[in-house]
């Protein structure tokens, strides 16, 4: 889960509403970054939104980055646990019916010249 700051969210919404109106990106209204501007210069605090746009806009790429690659390394690690499990499983499988499986062999086979083996004949 993604949590967004104030000044985050407000940039957000202005580009999205900038884009339905096709309004370019770097008309950013100062007033969204309030406090970030002691000027009173409209093209100085034009640029400086700009550029707070800008760095704003980075720094949620970043964090989206982040989230995706910890949600992968999550899902990674869930994957590699119940794989883990399935094969203590088949292993337990093995020794109560006296068979053999691929969890049986690291190499993910019965090994060479050798049968799968079992108390039913096969």
């Amino acid at each position: 889960m993604l949590y967004l700051t104030n000044d985050e969210l407000r940039v957000l919404i202005h580009i999205a509403k900038s884009h339905q109106n096709q309004v370019t990106v770097g008309e950013v209204p100062a007033e969204i970054f309030e406090g970030y501007f002691d000027t009173t210069n409209p093209v100085e605090d034009a640029k400086n939104a700009f550029n707070k746009e800008v760095e704003v806009v980075g720094t949620v790429i970043d964090r989206l980055k982040d989230a995706r690659i910890n949600n992968l390394v999550q899902t990674n690690e869930r994957l590699t646990h119940e794989t883990l499990e399935q094969q203590a499983e088949l292993l337990n499988l093995e020794k109560q019916f006296n068979i053999k499986t691929s969890a049986s062999n690291d190499f993910g086979g019965f090994g060479e010249g050798e049968e799968p083996k079992s108390n039913f004949g096969w």
